[in-house]
């Protein structure tokens, strides 16, 4: 079977023991359209992330935020 047909057959295999549908055809349909690259436009960058990461209202009180870069590992107490 080609891999491209993989995802499909997995697709029919869970919905005949009662997974959702939609839920799944959404699944492979997001996984098709990313392996394209049709989702390139969306997806965020290594430094977007990065900063998401650093909002300090993420990380809630009594946490620790531990972000490891190449050079260094920097904590973040809060």
């Amino acid at each position: 079977m080609p891999t491209l047909y993989f995802p499909l057959l997995l697709l029919v295999f869970f919905a005949m023991f009662g997974a959702n549908p939609l839920e799944s055809a959404s699944s492979v349909t997001v996984g098709y359209a990313w392996a394209q690259g049709y989702l390139d436009a969306v997806i965020p960058g290594d430094v977007t992330l990065q900063s998401v990461e650093l909002w300090p209202s993420l990380v809630g009180p009594g946490r620790v935020l531990v972000l490891a870069t190449a050079q260094d590992v920097i904590y973040f107490n809060k």
